[in-house]
Order: structure tokens, then C-alpha cells, then sequence
């Protein structure tokens, strides 16, 4: 019987800078296996150099994909390379929303700490849960990993009335990396994003925030009044109460007309009253002795008065990028 020896294509120290030749944002271990000519249970041998490097870095059960910078002191993975195969590689629907989309639509430029991965999965297969969910022994542990991924932030989809994410409408949005080439994720609507955002104010970074990307939105007029209603179907009745009111409060603020009548449409005449509150999304018990608006039974709980608009300056980068959006 003749023996066939198995050909290594490459060396494990060369598989972050063949990734990033080839523009390879995610490789799973099957592939891995092939590459370096090893079998499945030695491939940890085979990677525990470079791992130790810090060059590549465990994403999911049975994933990797390649560190931007192994010499940094906190080495960084944008999960927007990956995210996209690695969940086609698990077989999970996905979108990237809340703050994440926004910048994406540069309705913010607020820069955030965190990649917002919307998904019905439970993801019992990917280690880096958020951190929310963790004790905080097991918090701790995450930190102090090698290969951890604290910008991946996965957020289940428990409050929309289906489990499939992809009855979402999402666009599929290419961009540059810099680094790795041109990678494609798949983005929420900017509708979807403001939806999701007023389930859970805190994916916005709070109500603060949410009220200037609200006006930013208006402001370049990217939402539409029909396909907003359309998408108000698979969220809860507080979550589009409190959209509406804000959305109302935004064109009164900057006496730009957005028509909510379509949004308010969608829900019956008579509502429960809701509440809007700088806890929103928190653990934090709500105050109800705001003013309450009529149209959408929603009771105030934040001081809209004094909120600032945070728009750039006319000359610079930011409000151009904004005004070519």
C-alpha cells in the first residue's frame, strides 16, 4: 500500500501574512488543516507559536482570523473581516446594527468600543459572549484572555417577533480595510437601526446620543416614512411609541418636517403608556413623573431640553463625509 505524504501549502508562521495577501478575513480549522498539512487533533501544535505571537487569534469553535497589529501591547481584531464568513462558517443569520450601523450611515461620529453582531443564535459555539452576560468571575477570565475579542459584542434578537434576523431587510455593504482589502458585512437599514436603537437605547450609547443621531438621519433626510412603518412590524409597540415621540421631538427641534403618521399608523388608537428613560436597556428602576406625550402615550422620563446637538464643524472632514453620505 503505498503511503502518500500530505504537502504543507504553507508554514505556520506565514499564515497571518498570507490572510492578509489574499485578503482572508476568517479561515476555519478544516482549511487550516489542508494549508499546513497537519491533522485536526495536532493543529493546536502546529498554531501554539504563532499564536504565542499573537498573529492569529481563535474567533469561534473551529475559526481564526488574522491580528491587525501582534506588536501592540493590546492586539486588535476589527470583527467586521471576519464576521461575515464566520457566521456562513456557523450557519447563523446576522446584521450588524445600533451604533455600528450608524457610523456606517455617518449618522454619528462617535467612535465605538464595540461592533454591534444582532443574531438570533445563541452561539453556543462562539466563545466571546458578551460581557454582560458573564459573571464576574468568568468576566475576568475573558479579559485576561490571550486571543480576546472584547470588541465583539453579540446581541440576541429576543424582542423581535421572529427568530430568523434575515426578515430584517440588511444590506450587504463592501469596506476597506486598510490592511486586509475589502471585506463585506451585513448592515440593518438605517430604519432597522433606529428600531433597534429604540428597543434598547443603550446600542445607541445612550438617549443623548440617540436624539443626535436622530437628527443627523432627519437632518440628510436618509429615512423613509413607509419603510420605517414597514419595519416598525417585527419590534415591540413601547419600542415604536418611543421612536415616534422622539422622531416628533427631532422635527419640531430642527423645523425639518418628518411625516410619523404612517409609523403611528401601525399601532391602535389606544396604547398603554410607555416610558422613556435614561435607564432605558439598564437595570434601573424607571421614574414616572415626566411629561407625557399624547400622541404616542409615551411619559418623557428625560430632560430633551437640554440636550445639544452635536453637529461638526461645516469645514470639516466629518460634516463633509455627512453631506456627500
Amino acid at each position: 500500500m503505498v503511503n502518500i505524504m500530505k504537502v504543507a501549502e504553507l508554514h505556520a508562521s506565514e499564515l497571518r501574512d498570507w490572510m492578509i495577501s489574499v485578503q482572508r478575513g476568517f479561515i476555519s480549522s478544516e482549511d487550516l488543516c489542508i494549508k499546513l498539512a497537519v491533522d485536526r487533533e495536532k493543529l493546536p501544535d502546529a498554531l501554539r507559536a504563532t499564536r504565542h505571537r499573537k498573529e492569529i487569534a481563535k474567533v469561534c469553535k473551529g475559526g481564526w482570523a488574522p491580528v491587525q497589529h501582534p506588536d501592540h501591547d493590546y492586539p486588535y481584531i476589527d470583527p467586521r473581516i471576519f464576521i461575515e464568513p464566520m457566521m456562513q462558517y456557523l450557519g447563523h443569520d446576522y446584521y450588524i446594527g445600533g451604533l455600528t450601523a450608524a457610523q456606517r450611515y455617518r449618522a454619528t461620529y462617535r467612535l465605538s468600543s464595540v461592533t454591534n453582531v444582532m443574531t438570533s443564535a445563541q452561539l453556543s459555539d462562539c466563545p466571546y459572549l458578551p460581557s454582560a452576560h458573564l459573571t464576574p468571575e468568568a468576566r475576568q477570565k475573558q479579559a485576561s484572555r490571550q486571543d480576546s475579542l472584547s470588541s465583539l459584542v453579540i446581541t440576541h434578537l429576543d424582542y423581535v417577533r421572529t427568530t430568523n434576523p434575515l426578515n430584517h431587510k440588511v444590506q450587504l455593504l463592501k469596506w476597506d480595510t486598510g490592511w486586509c482589502g475589502t471585506h463585506k458585512a451585513r448592515y440593518s437599514t438605517p430604519e432597522h437601526t433606529l428600531l433597534d436603537c429604540a428597543q434598547s437605547i443603550r446600542l445607541a450609547g445612550g438617549y443623548i446620543n440617540f436624539f443626535n443621531i436622530l437628527c443627523r438621519f432627519n437632518r440628510y433626510a436618509q429615512i423613509n416614512p413607509q419603510a420605517l412603518a414597514e419595519a416598525s412590524r417585527f419590534y415591540t409597540k413601547p419600542a415604536v411609541q418611543k421612536l415616534g415621540a422622539l422622531l416628533d421631538h427631532v422635527s419640531d427641534y430642527q423645523q425639518i418636517y418628518f411625516d410619523t403618521e404612517p409609523l403611528r399608523d401601525t399601532l391602535p388608537k389606544s396604547l398603554k403608556t410607555t416610558h422613556l428613560s435614561p435607564f432605558d436597556g439598564w437595570e434601573f428602576p424607571t421614574p414616572s413623573d415626566g411629561h407625557l406625550n399624547r400622541k404616542w402615550r409615551v411619559r418623557m422620563n428625560v430632560p430633551m431640553d437640554e440636550i445639544d446637538v452635536e453637529f461638526p464643524h461645516p469645514d470639516s472632514h466629518i460634516a463633509q463625509s455627512l453631506n456627500n453620505a
